[in-house]
């Protein structure tokens, strides 16, 4: 059992991130529609309309337990699919506690992550049940988008300055602290500056994805010591 600051778990429910973050949000979309480059071409308007934060489907800081994660998946922040709605975007249920492994979810929900992201853990043998106990998604900024801005650092630092960031970053130290295994899937950048405790440790508890495009967990992605990524979650 691992154990976090309860302060910083209240942090970062949905409730306490809307009211943070309220008044930096208008400052992150005046700067997606000032952004300069392609502006004015189909592939800027594009571009932009990917960069847009969903307000609407509300935040999502993690989804797991923090208290029974072995292993830590760290994400940019939310996608979302055609015709998310804020009920269907995060879909808690008590008896699983990552919410994207449970059969409950959305098709699309089931497709991308029990097919997809968890889909060789699971031929591996680890069950969806082990991953919803150990497995804990953190996100580096909690709102929604099509896209993340990779280059606009204009855009990176407007989304920095969000106030959920800090106790997001506190959340993923403490864990660290506590020997989690950590899989970077996307942002490895900002994640290393806001936790410097995790470069230290890459290549014997911190696994970086070597691509951004598949989002699988597999031995592929994450070479290194992948039978402790198995070992971790079956424990």
């Amino acid at each position: 059992m691992t154990q976090v600051d309860p302060a910083i778990i209240s942090a970062l429910q949905p409730a306490a991130i809307n009211a943070a973050d309220l008044l930096s949000l208008p400052a992150y979309k005046d700067a997606v529609e000032k952004t300069i480059p392609g502006a004015r071409t189909e592939k800027g308007r594009i571009a932009r309309e990917g960069w847009r934060i969903r307000e609407d489907l509300g935040p999502i800081a993690f989804d797991g337990d923090p208290a029974t994660a072995t292993v830590l998946l760290l994400k940019a922040n939310p996608s979302y699919g055609d015709g998310a709605t804020r009920e269907s975007h995060f879909e808690p249920h008590p008896d699983w506690p990552l919410s994207v492994a449970g059969p409950h979810v959305t098709a699309g929900t089931r497709a991308y992550y029990q097919n997809g992201v968890f889909g060789t853990l699971r031929r591996a043998g680890v069950t969806l049940e082990q991953i919803s106990r150990r497995m804990l998604k953190v996100e580096l900024c909690p709102w929604a988008s099509k896209k993340w801005p990779t280059g606009q650092q204009h855009l990176l630092q407007q989304m920095a300055r969000f106030p959920s960031r800090s106790p997001t970053l506190e959340l993923v130290s403490q864990l660290v602290d506590q020997g989690v295994l950590v899989l970077i899937a996307r942002a490895e950048e900002e994640w290393f500056a806001g936790v410097p405790a995790l470069q230290d440790l890459v290549g014997t508890r911190v696994f970086v994805s070597r691509t951004k495009i598949a989002p699988a967990i597999s031995e592929r992605m994450y070479p290194g010591r992948w039978p402790l990524v198995l070992k971790a979650l079956r424990s």
